[in-house]
């Protein structure tokens, strides 16, 4: 269980929990005869094979490129092709050695694609935290214009923790739902930060939805990281 703590219009603010919706588990694949397919993972190639090992051994590309005609020597066949039961992943530099201390940097792209910046990485710290309250923006958007302008990749169900959280997370859903709108969320004093839920997690934009149905509600956190926009 994990906790958010939450502000109203009203500038009341109280700890809640939120928990993400269970996921139904997707159906295998079977064959004709009715037998369940599973998946395997193979060998394909080993460090002294792999391309930029031959290369390095031949000046000559003609020469290696006869060799591949006449024989198989990309092929590793004590180890190629073996079943892999466990294994751990590492790092690889362009020469093919392993990293054993990688350096991190941030860069940022162009929307073609250039390269803008590049700069050493740095710890990005949670702005989700359950003694800081994200604040109400009040900036609420129609939900026909949140879901066909970002890309909701994630939700979180809010829950309350007694009968005054209750109240105060069915007022909320009450008004979302009467506004027929999602209230924008964010981090930091003035909610203009984006939500990180955990240290050097993703940031998010996060849309609140909110549902009443008689006496039971129903408070949806929508988190995104993609905006759409029209080409210009």
């Amino acid at each position: 269980m994990r906790y958010i703590r939450l502000t109203d219009s009203k500038k009341r603010d109280a700890r809640v929990q939120y928990v993400s919706p269970s996921k139904k588990k997707a159906g295998g694949y079977r064959n004709l005869e009715g037998e369940e397919i599973k998946s395997y993972r193979f060998i394909n190639d080993t460090e002294s094979y792999s391309p930029q090992n031959l290369l390095a051994l031949h000046d000559d590309r003609e020469e290696l490129a006869e060799e591949l005609i006449n024989g198989d020597p990309e092929i590793d066949m004590e180890k190629a092709g073996r079943l892999i039961d466990y294994s751990n992943q590492v790092w690889i530099a362009n020469n093919g050695k392993v990293l054993y201390s990688a350096k991190l940097v941030e860069t940022t792209y162009t929307t073609e694609g250039d390269v803008k910046s590049t700069k050493d990485f740095e710890d990005q710290e949670p702005t989700v935290v359950d003694d800081v309250a994200l604040p109400w923006t009040g900036i609420m958007r129609p939900i026909s214009d949140v879901v066909r302008s970002f890309v909701l990749l994630k939700k979180l169900q809010i829950g309350h923790l007694d009968g005054l959280t209750f109240d105060f997370l069915y007022e909320m859903a009450k008004s979302l739902q009467d506004n027929k709108s999602m209230l924008f969320l964010g981090g930091g004093p003035t909610g203009k930060q984006p939500l990180v839920f955990q240290r050097n997690g993703t940031p998010f934009r996060g849309f609140l939805e909110g549902r009443i149905k008689e006496d039971s509600y129903l408070l949806v956190l929508h988190l995104s990281n993609l905006e759409l926009k029209v080409p210009k």
